[in-house]
């Protein structure tokens, strides 16, 4: 989580720390805002990175999202796409296996994001 918090610092992405195993950052992209969220399982020793664009598929085109999300998912090695039916959200999902000592170096840090 350090690494992570140093990285959006160094990006002045606005970030907040959620607990200890979770910090949510804002970057703004091209064409939209992102917010990024990434959760230390230690259980696991795995890191999810979440990344939400400020999007959201109104419920008469969810079928259509989904559709085109798995179409997309198809062609993804790594990660995935997602469409949560409770609010319309769209999110990139991806998990990164680190293992029980969690340290996430600059250069993979960099990868993950």
């Amino acid at each position: 989580m350090e690494m992570l918090a140093s990285y959006f610092a160094a990006h002045d992405w606005p970030h907040e720390m959620v607990g200890e195993d979770e910090i949510v950052a804002t970057a703004q992209g091209s064409w939209t805002t992102y917010e990024l969220r990434a959760v230390w399982r230690a259980d696991d020793g795995v890191i999810q990175l979440l990344a939400f664009p400020d999007i959201r598929v109104v419920e008469d085109k969810r079928a259509a999202a989904h559709e085109a999300l798995a179409l997309i998912n198809e062609q993804l090695w790594l990660g995935h796409f997602e469409l949560w039916s409770n609010s319309g959200t769209i999110l990139f999902r991806h998990g990164m296996l680190l293992g029980a000592d969690a340290s996430l170096p600059l250069d993979m840090t960099e990868t993950l994001i």
